[in-house]
């Protein structure tokens, strides 16, 4: 009796795209470094501006990354409120200066820049079950981005009565995950 194969080898390849990346929050200074003077310098710089200069610096960061970042202007507000410590009481920042503040203590971080592997499989949860033999699945990876931190990644992918993979493209922004009570 022939028992059937185990697994099917397959010609896909997962390659990491270090374009993919999301954005963060970053503190300026080195480990070493008190980085509390380098917020307190960045906040003094933006609260120097005037507002043309904050308008124009807004609208030139804005112009450069929102094509690559779903939530980009509320990404910047969550940044800003993780500083606002660091701004003088006195300030009545306008949403504008608010946003740039934020800019500054934001960058971007390519998950992907180094690699991706690990895949695995599970049914889509989300999915019925497809009457033309085709099996809805979910893929997730590990990315390995800068400074070698790992990821957790989610693909779509479809596998077919004989056995072929095939993965949805990967989608034009990405997510982070966020903390949940429930």
């Amino acid at each position: 009796m022939i028992e059937p194969d185990l697994a099917i080898r397959q010609s896909m390849v997962i390659r990491a795209d270090p374009t993919r990346v999301i954005i963060k929050l970053f503190v300026p200074g080195l480990p070493e470094e008190h980085r509390g003077d380098h917020v307190v310098d960045a906040v003094t710089h933006i609260l120097s501006l005037d507002d043309d200069e904050v308008a124009v610096g807004l609208a030139e960061i804005s112009d450069r990354f929102s094509g690559r970042h779903r939530t980009l202007l509320a990404t910047f507000e969550q940044h800003a409120e993780r500083v606002a410590d660091r701004v003088p009481t006195h300030c009545d920042l306008t949403r504008e200066r608010r946003l740039l503040l934020g800019a500054a203590f934001t960058h971007e971080y390519s998950v992907e820049a180094a690699a991706v592997c690990n895949p695995s499989f599970i049914p889509d949860p989300n999915r019925t079950a497809a009457s033309d033999g085709m099996s809805d699945l979910v893929m997730s990876t590990r990315g390995i981005g800068e400074g070698h931190r790992s990821s957790i990644g989610f693909r779509e992918v479809q596998l077919d009565q004989h056995g072929t993979v095939n993965v949805t493209p990967a989608g034009a922004h990405l997510d982070s995950g966020a903390v949940s009570e429930t």
